[in-house]
């Protein structure tokens, strides 16, 4: 099953790299608006979000708000350049799954992406057991009680 992958980008040119993911099950959405990118959260199951930082740094602060509100889970990777990497970084700590540098090397990228979609689903199964498990538990002790 094809995992939706939101790439938020300026530069239309950077595009066309990112194609090669549908070679590996991933189905990049692309906008460069922040805006467009929250609406695009809540109407799409989306499995990661790559961002450039410079639309994160400049752009993207109720974005980065949204994401940490709504979906603390979905990993998120930087794309940079070394000029930024102390700012990327100080993403890392504070949301960011990781980064990758410019000029972004594919298997690299693809690498992290399979490595973060899959600690992201099963973060995913792990809520939701835990969700089945307490809702049994609570079964349970009503069941005794009305035994008692």
């Amino acid at each position: 099953m094809n995992k939706n992958l939101l790439i938020i980008v300026k530069d239309k040119n950077e595009i066309e790299q990112f194609n090669i993911l549908k070679d590996y099950k991933f189905l990049p959405i692309f906008t460069s608006s922040c805006d467009k990118s929250e609406s695009i959260l809540i109407n799409t199951e989306v499995s990661a979000i790559l961002i450039d930082i410079d639309i994160l740094k400049n752009e993207c602060h109720k974005l980065h708000n949204f994401l940490i509100k709504n979906y603390p889970n979905i990993p998120v990777i930087i794309l940079t350049d070394f000029v930024n990497k102390t700012v990327t970084l100080k993403y890392i700590d504070y949301c960011a799954y990781d980064y990758v540098l410019k000029p972004i090397e594919m298997n690299g990228l693809v690498a992290n992406l399979i490595r973060a979609v899959e600690e992201y689903e099963l973060k995913e199964k792990l809520i939701n057991l835990n969700s089945v498990l307490e809702r049994s538990l609570e079964l349970l002790n009503f069941r005794n009680q009305i035994i008692k």
